[in-house]
């Protein structure tokens, strides 16, 4: 029990942190989020959590990054930069499971990627999911090369 309030607290923490970040400025080449790869996905990639992260990646997702995340949605041709290819090994904001939670959280300035934790569209264990979900469309992302 006291493991998991720890584990809370670290986790708001760095939330915040990386949200202040955010706002200051992001670089927008290759880069990665040392505090966001710390965060351990708490969430066990199994077939209810992948299913449940695809049913929300269809709801929220889709119409930029494309059904099966390979960016090529109804939405993306409007977009510049246009939206990611998620089923590939590319990923510009870092590897890791944090990082890639942390983008779904917080969006990415000067991009069309929102912020989905704002108002609560999608709750932390949600993000988890649809972290679960994009997990199991591709090989695990490469840090060599940039999404």
């Amino acid at each position: 029990m006291v493991k998991a309030a720890l584990s809370a607290m670290l986790l708001t923490l760095i939330l915040g942190s990386i949200a202040v970040l955010a706002r200051q400025g992001h670089d927008m080449g290759m880069h990665t989020h040392a505090q966001a790869a710390k965060i351990g996905n708490p969430v066990k990639p199994d077939v209810a959590s992948v299913a449940a992260g695809q049913n929300l990646f269809a709801a929220h997702c889709a119409s930029c990054h494309g059904p099966m995340a390979a960016g090529d949605g109804m939405q993306a041709p409007k977009f510049n930069p246009r939206p990611s290819n998620l089923a590939d090994a590319a990923w510009k904001h870092g590897p890791s499971d944090g990082e890639i939670f942390m983008v779904i959280r917080n969006g990415i300035p000067k991009t069309s990627m929102s912020a989905f934790g704002r108002n609560q569209k999608l709750t932390e264990r949600q993000t988890w999911d649809v972290v679960n979900f994009v997990r199991s469309l591709g090989p695990t992302p490469d840090p060599a090369h940039a999404h």
